[in-house]
């Protein structure tokens, strides 16, 4: 009865903050701006929420790399993030480092640096509330031929929480939750507050074999939403395929390979979406690559958070 209660009362009070957040969103009238979104954000679950702790490993060290193909192959997106566990009885904490940079062509950058702070909360032994913040800047750098260089630096962060178990996870968050804006050449750009919804699932089909889905509702108050819906099977610890399908962008197939490094693993990813199926075909298509590097004590679990 207990757990019960504090699910619904969590599931409230984040109702209720979300509430609060979209009514000011609506309230305002702007030029806005949006982070482009990776579709391989599993292996970082860090780009969708602050609430992520990894479900291996005490250190996890990720980067990912993305970019259009062809006439726009000059627009790409990186990011680096480093995290650490710290386990304090039944409850953990998480301290996140996350680096992010997006490029348009070679004039025009907009890189990002946050400090990520997690707290994990066991209401039993199966079940458990995860929240978490960022808070760092976002900027905007430009420069041109002929032109006066120009940059702007403004603060920026998140808010998520999630509830999970050891086959299910459901969460929220907000992203820009300060609205930040700038005027770069007399136009006004905001970095719009927008929020996530995901769900993520996981079970072993066998001794060897195991099934993976994630979702994800992007909710852009002054854009049309994204919507990524993803499906997995992977063989032991060391190799997994899988498929996205995301709302008017194609198709993406991608593959993870995961060698041991003595205790610890790596992860490689490569993922490309397809312009099949996409509204804008030769926009869409695109290549992500994605490298996670885990560290492990000598006793872990592949399911389960470090303890």
């Amino acid at each position: 009865m207990f757990v019960l209660t504090s699910i619904i009362r969590m599931l409230q009070i984040l109702w209720r903050i979300l509430f609060i957040l979209f009514a000011i969103d609506l309230a305002a009238q702007n030029s806005f701006y949006y982070p482009n979104s990776f579709n391989a954000y599993f292996l970082n679950f860090s780009q969708i929420t602050p609430a992520y702790f990894p479900e291996e490993g005490k250190v996890e060290l990720t980067s990912g790399y993305k970019s259009l193909t062809g006439a726009f192959r000059k627009i790409s997106s990186y990011n680096f993030t480093a995290a650490r566990i710290f386990k304090k009885n039944e409850n953990s904490h998480l301290a996140r480092l996350q680096f992010y940079n997006e490029k348009e062509g070679s004039y025009i950058s907009s890189p990002r640096a946050y400090a990520n702070y997690g707290y994990q909360v066991s209401l039993n032994e199966n079940l458990k509330i995860v929240s978490g913040v960022s808070l760092g800047f976002a900027g905007l750098y430009y420069s041109a031929p002929n032109t006066t260089q120009s940059s702007f630096n403004v603060p920026d962060g998140s808010l998520g929480v999630s509830l999970k178990s050891d086959w299910i996870e459901i969460g929220a968050s907000a992203f820009q939750i300060f609205n930040s804006s700038f005027k770069p050449l007399k136009s006004t750009v905001t970095l719009e507050r927008y929020y996530n919804l995901h769900a993520s699932l996981k079970k072993e089909w066998s001794s060897d074999w195991f099934v993976k889905a994630y979702g994800l509702y992007r909710i852009l108050p002054s854009a049309e939403p994204d919507i990524i819906i993803t499906g997995s099977i992977g063989y032991t610890r060391n190799i997994e395929a899988g498929m996205s399908v995301k709302y008017g962008n194609g198709i993406s197939l991608f593959g993870v390979f995961s060698p041991e490094i003595g205790e610890d693993r790596l992860k490689i990813l490569i993922n490309y979406n397809s312009p099949l199926f996409s509204l804008v075909p030769k926009y869409q298509s695109n290549i992500e690559i994605g490298l996670a590097y885990l560290v492990f004590d000598k006793v872990n679990n592949f399911w389960h958070i470090y303890e």
